[in-house]
């Protein structure tokens, strides 16, 4: 479970991501998790260790506890789910579940126009 924001994830509401989609103008990852959520809880530390690697790339995370309509608007039936959406806004890809860092990684630069380092994985 996240108990604290990395330097290069922003941990916000649904307003507040609207509004930096709105102006961010660059590829963006969307992290949606509970803290109720068992999975949550082992697949952040690959999100986060991933990201971590991407570090070019706009990464926001919401609690859907505290933004429960989240899930409506994005229309997802559970969490932890994460969504991509291009330099527009537009949505190029989402998935629910667990994958591996590698598999995530893999993920991530299949659908953004990002750089790709090679990722050293221990999973």
């Amino acid at each position: 479970m996240p108990v604290h924001e990395p330097p290069h994830i922003h941990d916000v509401s649904e307003a507040e991501f609207n509004r930096s989609m709105q102006t961010l103008g660059a590829p963006a990852l969307l992290y949606i998790w509970a803290p109720w959520c068992a999975p949550c809880q082992v697949f952040s530390p690959v999100f986060e260790a991933t990201v971590s690697t991407l570090p070019s790339l706009a990464t926001f995370r919401i609690n859907a506890a505290s933004a429960p309509q989240i899930q409506t608007t994005l229309n997802l039936a559970t969490v932890p789910a994460v969504i991509a959406f291009d330099q527009d806004g537009s949505e190029t890809g989402r998935f629910i579940g667990l994958r591996s860092r590698q598999q995530l990684h893999d993920w991530i630069v299949a659908r953004m126009a990002i750089a790709s380092p090679d990722v050293q994985t221990a999973n």
